[in-house]
């Protein structure tokens, strides 16, 4: 399934569009597709780095992190493409699931422009712009894109009067160099830098208090949350046309999320009590892919490989002893490598079926380190560590509408 897109919407509102996703709330999956939530279980529990329905923007993996904080946005996305699991055999890492895939428009080679601009209440505002630039004809061409979304969010909090107290603001930057040095698509090869910006409290909510006005939005807590989190990602990636319908073509990410989350332990402003949740996380990965397109019979192989590491850190004042409570600090490290290998093949039956079959060995090691204190006393640390490697096969049948 792709989705063509007109652009300037974050991501959550293309969810209605895609038959059998949901989309889901600041205290569970980003989404569900088919029933299945995005990081398994329920948001922001572990380190989240084996989730059950994949998500990438341009090859750039996604996180609950950066599906909350730095969500993508929709301004110059070519597409949406959707695959419902298992996902074996794609650009990523196996995911039982499936996989939701945004892909931004590619460098071309004319000039063009586009920009938006939208203003509504409660301080809301959208605005993007869009470069592309011939440097060489044919050969080289520049585009530029930026994005940036914002609400005051129409929440009041009684503690201090603050009218913005779930005020988000969202900005993207995106910059891609396309180079094909035969001057048409033999060989394409892409460079593209992103960085994408989050500030504000988009897990802002309002209550109705006794003797309030349930459309009141207000709520009553001492602390301001607050969610700044910046994220860098890099992306090359290369194509070449082989002849005799044969092709090649490779994939390598780099991305850097740092990330906080301060708020209301309590969520009132009786007791002091809140918390800090901090995550820095650093994912590399890289993937070939190799193949053969004929009328009749389609196949091609490939390679994965991912390093990935994740640093959390819960903190704060709450519980007990009553009032006051006492300062806590929990921490959580995982290393992650993963390498896997795989072949997939297709063979036309007639009336627009066909048999499918494929492979994949899978090779995953992780490990998992964590410590936990309380009034400044050492509760408990360990290391936990898992390594394995599995054969996962796929054979079934695929309808194409009579090709």
């Amino acid at each position: 399934l792709a989705i063509p897109l007109p652009g300037g919407r974050g991501f959550q509102e293309i969810l209605p569009m895609i038959p059998n996703v949901q989309q889901g709330t600041p205290s569970a999956s980003a989404f569900t597709l088919r029933g299945l939530g995005q990081d398994n279980i329920i948001y922001r529990v572990g380190t989240q780095s084996n989730t059950l329905v994949n998500f990438s923007n341009g090859g750039v993996p996604a996180t609950s992190t950066s599906l909350s904080a730095v969500a993508p946005l929709m301004w110059d996305i070519g597409e949406v493409a959707v695959q419902r699991g298992p996902v074996l055999f794609g650009r990523g890492v196996n995911a039982m699931g499936g996989e939701i895939r945004l892909e931004p428009r590619a460098p071309q080679f004319f000039h063009e422009g586009r920009a938006t601009m939208e203003i509504a209440e409660y301080g809301s505002w959208r605005a993007g712009i869009t470069e592309n630039v011939v440097l060489v004809e044919d050969k080289l061409a520049l585009r530029f894109s930026a994005a940036g979304e914002g609400s005051d969010g129409a929440v009041t909090n009684l503690y201090d009067g603050n009218e913005r107290f779930a005020e988000t603001e969202r900005t993207s930057l995106r910059s891609q160099l396309r180079w094909r040095p035969a001057g048409d698509d033999s060989a394409v090869f892409d460079l593209r830098v992103d960085y994408d910006r989050g500030r504000g409290n988009p897990f802002g909510q309002a209550f109705q208090y006794p003797g309030t006005d349930p459309y009141a939005r207000v709520l009553d807590v001492n602390t301001t949350t607050s969610v700044p989190t910046d994220q860098w990602a890099s992306v090359l990636r290369g194509r070449l046309d082989l002849g005799q319908d044969r092709w090649v073509e490779t994939e390598a990410s780099f991305s850097t999320i740092n990330g906080t989350h301060k708020t209301d332990f309590d969520g009132s402003s009786a007791l002091d009590w809140f918390y800090l949740y901090s995550g820095d996380e650093k994912r590399f990965t890289w993937n070939t892919r190799f193949g053969q397109d004929r009328d009749n019979f389609k196949w091609f192989g490939g390679f994965y490989a991912e390093s990935s590491e994740y640093d959390l850190v819960f903190e704060g004042v709450g519980l007990f002893p009553f009032p006051q409570g006492s300062p806590f600090r929990s921490s959580t490290n995982e290393d992650i490598g993963i390498a896997a290998a795989f072949g997939h093949a297709e063979l036309a039956l007639g009336g627009g079926f066909w048999l499918t079959g494929g492979l994949r060995l899978d090779h995953q090691s992780r490990e998992q380190s964590t410590s936990a204190a309380l009034a400044g006393m050492l509760r408990g640390a360990g290391k936990i560590g898992a390594e394995f490697t599995e054969w996962v096969p796929e054979l079934g049948t695929l309808g194409r509408g009579g090709t």
